[in-house]
This record gives C-alpha cells, sequence and structure tokens, in this order.
C-alpha cells in the first residue's frame, strides 16, 4: 500500500487505465479525407446492391457507426 500512495505522489501513471485504440479505425481524420469519391461511390453502390454495413466498415476501416453516417449524407 505504501508503494501505492508513493506513486500516487510522485505522479506516476504507467500504470493508469484508459482507452485503448482496436487499430481498426482511420483516427479522427474526416472521412473526405480518407476516402477518395470513387472510394464512396463504390461504397454506396455496394450498400445498395445489399452489402451489409458492417462488412462494409470492416473493409474501409472504420467504425460502423462512421459507416452510418457516411451513408446517410450519401443516400
Amino acid at each position: 500500500m505504501l508503494e501505492v500512495l508513493r506513486r500516487i505522489r510522485e505522479g506516476d501513471r504507467v500504470d493508469l487505465p484508459g482507452v485503448q485504440s482496436t487499430g481498426s479505425g482511420g483516427g479522427s481524420a474526416p472521412i473526405r479525407d480518407r476516402l477518395s469519391e470513387a472510394d464512396i461511390r463504390d461504397i454506396v453502390t455496394r450498400f445498395r446492391a445489399g452489402t451489409p454495413k458492417h462488412k462494409l466498415a470492416t473493409e474501409y476501416r472504420m467504425s460502423l457507426s462512421t459507416m452510418k453516417q457516411l451513408l446517410r449524407h450519401h443516400r
């Protein structure tokens, strides 16, 4: 316990829990910076042909919520 208190006093943050990236997303860059117009057309076309959103999201390395947002914007 004394070791824990010492680390707190010294500001040791090595074991601090936090959000971990899954590595599957493109970060915070806007969609338009990560995808070309051709990519967006392909996504919309494939979705309209029946490809599930989750499969497209995986292939284009983005979250499902981002894929849904993209498809809503390009109805």
